[in-house]
C-alpha cells in the first residue's frame, strides 16, 4: 500500500492537501477530499477497460487503433482536457502538433471572454489564498459552491479564520447569494439570499448601481428596493 498527496482535479479548486492510498495504480482509499473529489478520484478504483469495436482488447491493442485513426485523420480535434493534470495537457498539445489537430477545449463557448479578460487585466483579480486572508463580504451571483466546488467555502470564502480575518464567519465575513433559486449556498448566507428572476440580473445590477449612487432603485419585476438599499449599504461598508 503506497499513500502519497495528490493534486484533485474534480473541479477547479484544485486541492492539493488530498492523500490517496493506492496498490498498482488502483486508488483504495481517499483523505480530506469533498464528495466531488472522492468520486472523481474513486473512478480510478478498477483498471481502466480498453476497448475497440465494443469488443475488450489489451492497452498496446487499443494505443495501435488509437494511434492508427489519429494517422489516417484529415482533420482531428483533441478536444476537452478541463479536469486534466498539466502534465497530461501538455502531453495533448505535443500529440495535436505530432497529428496536426485542432486543439480546444470549452472556452470556445463558455467563459472564454472572461478568461481573456483575465489574461490582458482587465478587471481585478485575486487568489484564494487573498480571499481566505481578506474578504469580508463574499457575493456568489448565480454560484453554487457548495454542491459544485463542496470545500470552497470551508477553505476559502467563509468559514475558515484568515491572517487578517481570525474572528471568521461568526464575526467578520458576510456571504450573500444572488440567484434564481434557494440553493444550498443560498441557505447558508440565511437572510442574505436574493432572488430574482431568470433573465433578471442585468436589471438587478442597474438597480444596485443606483442603490450605491444615493438614487432610488427600480426594477420591472418588482424587487424591494429596500432590499436593494440594504445590499448597497453592505457593499459601502466592505
Amino acid at each position: 500500500m503506497e499513500k502519497n498527496y495528490y493534486v484533485c482535479t474534480g473541479c477547479g479548486m484544485l486541492c492539493d492537501d488530498i492523500e490517496v492510498e493506492s496498490e498498482k495504480n488502483i486508488v483504495n482509499k481517499v483523505y480530506t477530499a469533498c464528495r466531488v473529489g472522492v468520486a472523481h478520484m474513486k473512478e480510478g478504483r478498477e483498471s481502466a477497460a480498453f476497448r475497440v469495436d465494443n469488443k475488450p482488447v489489451d492497452e498496446a491493442t487499443a494505443i495501435s487503433e488509437a494511434a492508427a485513426i489519429l494517422k489516417n485523420a484529415k482533420n482531428p480535434l483533441i478536444f476537452g482536457l478541463g479536469t486534466s493534470t498539466n502534465e497530461t495537457q501538455k502531453l495533448a498539445i505535443e500529440l495535436a502538433r505530432k497529428t496536426s489537430a485542432t486543439l480546444d477545449d470549452t472556452s470556445s463557448f463558455c467563459l472564454g471572454r472572461v478568461v481573456e479578460a483575465l489574461l490582458h487585466n482587465k478587471f481585478k483579480v485575486c487568489t484564494l489564498d487573498d480571499v481566505r486572508n481578506k474578504a469580508d463580504v463574499t457575493i456568489f451571483w448565480g454560484a453554487d459552491p457548495s454542491d459544485s466546488h463542496p470545500r470552497h467555502l470551508s477553505k476559502h470564502s467563509y468559514f475558515p479564520r484568515g491572517t487578517e480575518k481570525q474572528r471568521g464567519w461568526e464575526e467578520e465575513r458576510t456571504a450573500i447569494a444572488i440567484d434564481v433559486r434557494k440553493s444550498h449556498t443560498a441557505k447558508i448566507c440565511g437572510n442574505y439570499f436574493f432572488q430574482i428572476p431568470p433573465g433578471g440580473d442585468a436589471e438587478f445590477i442597474d438597480a444596485l448601481i443606483a442603490g450605491l449612487s444615493g438614487k432610488l432603485p427600480k426594477t420591472s419585476y418588482n424587487f424591494p428596493p429596500k432590499r436593494i438599499l440594504e445590499l448597497a449599504n453592505i457593499l459601502k461598508g466592505a
